[in-house]
């Protein structure tokens, strides 16, 4: 039977990576919910192969110039083989977008396999929460898994996540960039880092403090997504 799945990935993720053991998970276990069990580069990368040529592998483009509906149109078709389709992020795809979708993803052709991904729920528009199976990932799996090209460009504009993490538990003079020239998705992926590598400070030591530096670096994380000032939202967790 044909269902929507939706993974929720927390933050920024290798998403070709995480595609091909979505495929490897799917195709060779039967099953979405063993994505963190499927083994490392080669293989996956041979079974993605596989079945992208067979055609059981499909990525609309979102960045072609032809109607939206014309193409999802197109999508409407007779699948004899279990398919994979791969939508997209969510974070990518305006309200309208996602509205539009929203009939295809409550009713899917036979054998077709629509596949989101969200880094939270709160990017989802409820009537497509509420008509697809959500996948949460491990978070010990996200950190092994982040996008190379955000953790390259987040390298050249802010501290390095982990040492900054101890440098706030220590309480230590922290040398800050000027973050009106770092963008707003750039911070979040750097603060979501700093409250893992915290937390897991936390459970080898379950000090106050620490607990303490860790609420105050989620809050930070909130507020830079409510738009408040960049500078203002950071700074929040050094008080």
């Amino acid at each position: 039977m044909s269902a929507t799945h939706i993974i929720l990935t927390q933050t920024f993720l290798d998403t070709n990576t995480l595609k091909q053991k979505v495929a490897s998970s799917f195709f060779e276990l039967g099953d979405f919910r063993q994505i963190e069990q499927i083994p490392e580069p080669t293989l996956i990368e041979q079974v993605w192969h596989k079945y992208l040529n067979s055609g059981q592998i499909l990525e609309p483009d979102f960045s072609k110039k032809q109607e939206f509906r014309e193409q999802q149109n197109s999508w409407y078709q007779v699948y004899t083989q279990p398919t994979l389709f791969f939508l997209g992020d969510l974070s990518q795809h305006s309200e309208a977008l996602q509205e539009g979708m929203l009939k295809f993803l409550e009713e899917p052709p036979q054998n077709l396999h629509p596949i989101l991904f969200a880094q939270d729920s709160s990017e989802i528009l409820p009537t497509i929460l509420s008509r697809a199976t959500t996948i949460n990932l491990s978070r010990n799996f996200v950190l092994k898994h982040l996008s190379p090209e955000k953790l390259d460009k987040v390298a050249k504009s802010l501290p390095p996540a982990k040492q900054f993490a101890l440098d706030l538990i220590a309480q230590k003079k922290l040398d800050l960039p000027d973050f009106s020239k770092i963008e707003r998705a750039e911070i979040d992926f750097w603060l979501w880092q700093i409250s893992c590598w915290i937390e897991e400070f936390y459970k080898q030591q379950p000090l106050p403090t620490i607990a303490n530096k860790l609420n105050k670096v989620l809050w930070s994380r909130k507020l830079n997504q409510q738009n408040l000032q960049k500078k203002l939202a950071v700074s929040w967790s050094l008080v």
